[in-house]
């Protein structure tokens, strides 16, 4: 017989077991409530990302519904609760249908065919948009394996400045091997003069015996030489006074890179400035121009040089003096002698006649618009030349250039529209006129026209039927410009979420 305390413990036994499973079912059922809180609270979160030609096309529709039409760029929708915000999520420009992100992936296609139009879409968006993200993928492109992808590659990175100096080491490899491909070494040479003073050290060995010797390297190097500081500087003074002692003069190349030398070149120009030859002292006084404000130690030779007789050199000097000091005393007389500088059969004289028209800016426009109508040939292409470079500013001359555009006889339609194209905004007024002549499909101007439209942006929205009718017409030049005008005036932005792969590229 067993004891009445064992009995005792025994019957308990059913009740704990109760109630621990209790415990255990009440936690699973507190574990599933606190579960269905946050999926309610982010019913999203497991739902799988759009990806490929059917989230472009969403994102793009969504992108043009929430744009206002007379907004430049679409606006975000606003979001269920505004303080929340989402910072993973970048906007993006849309390009020939593609977000940019997508340009940039295309880099890495197995296609060269692929890498290379992503090249060249890059290189023709770098003045509408920020392709900094680029870098790395033109980087690896110099060493692609196809020619023209490398030969691309070099060529954007030498647009880019200092950003060459991501490329650094491949830059160098190119210049020194010998086997490369010959076409790719002198635009290599000029990216590497971009990296700036503090590569001297690698790049003044490879580049140097270029300076002196003929052909194609001999320009870029004298450039990229005058980019790497005092040391680039004083090869070029070397190379300036071996030609001295030889009674022979400069190279114009060296001249002229000169102009990239900063303050360090200055001196070596104001010498030049004395130099015999006529063309020499133009090309001298127009590198001091090109270094501006920084060369004020050249402002004494330059006012003497201006006085001289020599028809070929003070519309230059003046150029450069007012390129330095925009506000000197020179400034008083300077509008009259350029202006008839620019009826000249010497294009050298007019451009430095449109150089330092340029300068002049708005006070030059009524002048400039004279000789615009009423000059010969020559003189009509100058001062159409001298209104583009000052651009916006020369908005008073909209009214006749559209006056020029209706007039179907007047010889400087094709002038008319390169000015209004330098505009932007400005020459919203044109819009109309530029829309007649973009659908005119007999039209030599019609590309012209198309192109200007783009470059006026969003008041030109008036345009876009038009261009979207040009964009699908059978013509692949007219098509190419209507599609990147399109790109401009209804500027398309799509939310990138950086957890989404770029959808696959595509070939064009």
């Amino acid at each position: 017989m067993k004891p009445q305390c064992w009995t005792a413990k025994r019957s308990r036994w059913p009740i704990a077991l109760s109630a621990a499973l209790a415990l255990l079912l009440l936690a699973s059922v507190v574990v599933l409530i606190a579960t269905t809180a946050r999926e309610t609270a982010a019913p999203q979160a497991g739902k799988p990302e759009p990806h490929g030609d059917s989230a472009r096309t969403a994102e793009r529709e969504a992108a043009i519904a929430a744009t206002p039409k007379s907004a430049g760029a679409p606006v975000l929708k606003p979001t269920e609760n505004p303080i929340v915000t989402t910072p993973a999520v970048k906007r993006e420009r849309v390009f020939r249908g593609q977000p940019v992100s997508t340009w940039i992936a295309q880099l890495d296609s197995t296609s060269p065919t692929l890498r290379l139009a992503a090249l060249r879409r890059l290189d023709a968006l770098r003045s509408r948009t920020d392709i900094s993200e680029a870098l790395p993928g033109i980087v690896r492109r110099l060493k692609d394996p196809d020619t023209g992808c490398r030969l691309d590659a070099v060529l954007l990175l030498a647009k880019l400045g200092s950003a060459a100096k991501a490329g650094k080491e491949d830059l160098l490899r190119i210049v020194r091997d010998s086997g490369e491909v010959w076409d790719l070494q002198p635009p290599a040479i000029e990216a590497l003069g971009n990296c700036g003073p503090e590569v001297a050290d690698e790049v003044l060995p490879i580049v140097k015996p270029l300076a002196g010797s003929p052909g194609e390297y001999s320009a870029p190097a004298m450039r990229t030489l005058a980019k790497l500081g005092p040391r680039g500087v004083e090869v070029l003074g070397e190379l300036l006074r071996t030609f001295t002692s030889m009674q022979t003069a400069p190279p114009v190349d060296l001249v002229r890179a000169l102009g990239y030398s900063g303050k360090h070149g200055v001196p070596l120009l104001v010498s030049l400035l004395k130099h015999e030859a006529p063309h020499i002292r133009r090309l001298a006084a127009r590198a001091l121009g090109q270094i501006g404000p920084a060369a004020s130690g050249a402002l004494t030779d330059l006012r003497e040089l201006r006085q001289r007789k020599d028809d070929m050199v003070p519309a230059a000097a003046t150029a450069a003096l007012l390129r330095i000091e925009p506000k000197g005393p020179h400034r008083t007389d300077a509008l009259s002698m350029l202006i008839e500088a620019l009826n000249t059969r010497d294009e050298e004289l007019r451009i430095d006649a449109v150089d330092g028209l340029a300068v002049l800016g708005k006070e030059a426009v009524p002048k400039l618009l004279e000789a615009f109508q009423m000059g010969s040939p020559v003189m009509r292409e100058s001062a159409a030349e001298a209104l583009a470079r000052i651009g916006p500013d020369a908005d008073a001359a909209v009214p006749t250039l559209i006056d020029e555009l209706k007039n179907e006889q007047a010889p400087g339609r094709a002038h008319a529209i390169w000015v209004l194209s330098t505009m932007g905004s400005k020459a919203k007024a044109a819009v109309p006129e530029l829309a007649r002549i973009a659908g005119d499909a007999k039209s030599s101007l019609r590309s012209r026209a198309i192109i200007a439209l783009g470059r006026i942006g969003p008041d030109a929205e008036a345009a876009v039927p038009l261009l979207r009718q040009a964009a699908s017409g059978k013509d692949r030049g007219i098509s190419s410009d209507a599609q990147d005008a399109l790109d401009d005036v209804q500027p398309v932005w799509v939310e990138i979420s950086p957890a989404r792969k770029p959808a696959p590229p595509q070939e064009f």
